[in-house]
């Protein structure tokens, strides 16, 4: 048996730059497959992965016999498959497209099919993009995440997007995009849920970096963007705005007053889940992109 430096992991290539204190994990051998697979190796390349003026519903689902029949023989499923790949290991700005695409799998129209191969053609001129660490700074180590949603963004059930990030190292180490299982009343709330899921993944990530030497001393900043469902979090007494929200969401309190977490305010403009909860305009999603950590890996002799 033999060691050495690791420069591969499940398919994932890991660019070191020790004296700058920076790793990179990206695959763009597994984009480029990706696009071969499906026929899109020579597409004209995209900056965004989804049109900020699209929302996708079941209207556009196929209304006719032979445009469903049409649609079957379209490999919808397996595309939306190997994108969710991607999605969840080391590409985070392409989380809300592939979760909005996601959900019209049984039966996908024109439309979505469109909007699948847009993704596609965003990873075809990102390809080296992926996920950058660094140990520089002064919060080496320390926790931090972002909660944001979508006010009854979903056109067919106006249930509300919830998007979290948690960033460790000046990178995100773990981020999500769903729609949340109830309707929200108001923007408060939307925003109360999300950050309750939040605070559920920060316990377990407080928890997981401990056993690994990275202890958390000291609470979890969580930043929200809206101050309302802050002062909720912080007032536990009844409230008539929030008397109807199911108690499983007020654990968000109880991580607050116990110290795991810190619920903060930040402004709209640094809110990075704003990348996972709505599709943005193209410098605006570059902006977020970056402050993720997600940027071009540096070019290397070894491919994977």
């Amino acid at each position: 048996m033999k060691a050495g430096p690791a420069e591969h992991f499940v398919g994932l290539s890991i660019n070191r730059d020790r004296p700058n204190k920076t790793l990179h994990l990206s695959s763009p051998s597994y984009i480029e497959k990706v696009l071969a697979k499906f026929n899109m190796t020579e597409c004209n390349p995209v900056r965004i992965p989804a049109e900020p003026s699209l929302r996708l519903s079941r209207d556009m689902e196929p209304a006719d016999v032979e445009t469903t029949a049409k649609m079957r023989s379209i490999p919808y499923r397996q595309v939306i498959g190997s994108l969710m790949y991607a999605a969840i290991t080391f590409r985070p700005d392409i989380t809300y497209a592939v979760n909005q695409l996601a959900r019209f799998c049984e039966n996908p129209g024109e439309s979505h099919w469109s909007a699948a191969k847009k993704v596609l053609k965003y990873l075809a001129s990102t390809r080296r993009f992926g996920l950058q660490f660094t140990g520089a700074g002064i919060d080496i180590d320390t926790l931090s995440a972002f909660s944001d949603a979508d006010y009854a963004g979903d056109t067919d059930t106006r249930r509300s997007t919830s998007g979290f990030v948690f960033m460790l190292n000046q990178g995100a180490i773990t981020w999500s995009s769903r729609r949340q299982n109830c309707v929200a009343l108001s923007t408060m709330e939307s925003e109360y849920i999300a950050a309750s899921d939040s605070s559920r993944e920060a316990v377990w990530l407080r928890r997981l970096t401990a056993q690994i030497g990275a202890v958390q001393k000291s609470p979890t900043n969580l930043y929200c963007d809206n101050k309302s469902a802050i002062a909720i979090t912080h007032n536990p007494e009844h409230h008539s705005r929030s008397k109807h929200i199911d108690v499983k969401y007020h654990f968000l309190r109880d991580q607050q007053s116990n110290g795991t977490i810190n619920i903060s305010h930040v402004s709209s403009e640094s809110q990075l889940a704003d990348i996972f909860t709505k599709p943005l305009s193209s410098n605006r999603f570059c902006i977020l992109r970056s402050q993720l950590g997600v940027v071009e890996a540096p070019i290397t002799g070894s491919r994977f």
